[in-house]
């Protein structure tokens, strides 16, 4: 079995469903906290030391299994020698724009994300997005 192919077999169960998008952002910010990590030549340890933590709490930050506070990637930021900068919203338009700009759509679909009432698939099943 591949991989997506599994993936839409575990989601098919709303408490899976549930957590898995939950962790979903966990495990995208442990990433980056290991992008930032690796480019200082940072050990878990040492970074560790640094924060006044252990090593284990770092591993959970890193691996999603947490959901870590702005302020904590802010003090991860700061003693790797970086900045640490809070994500924006941005509006459908600017997301149309960008996708449009990647080829991710093309302008035939204009009309399925502008019709007024039209859902848009989400890639959380749980949320829904009404276009009004």
């Amino acid at each position: 079995m591949k991989l997506e192919e599994f993936k839409k077999e575990i989601l098919k169960d709303s408490k899976t469903r549930k957590s898995y998008y939950k962790s979903d952002i966990a495990f995208d910010l442990g990433l980056l906290v290991i992008e930032a990590r690796i480019k200082k030549s940072v050990t878990q340890e040492k970074l560790a030391r640094l924060l006044g933590t252990k090593q284990p709490a770092i591993a959970r930050i890193e691996n999603g299994s947490v959901e870590v506070k702005n302020s904590f990637l802010a003090r991860i930021a700061k003693v790797l020698g970086m900045e640490f900068v809070l994500p924006n919203f941005a509006y459908h338009d600017e997301i149309y724009s960008i996708a449009l700009n990647k080829g991710q759509i093309n302008t035939s679909t204009v009309s399925e994300y502008y019709e007024p009432n039209h859902e848009i698939k989400s890639p959380n099943p749980d949320i829904k997005v009404l276009i009004h």
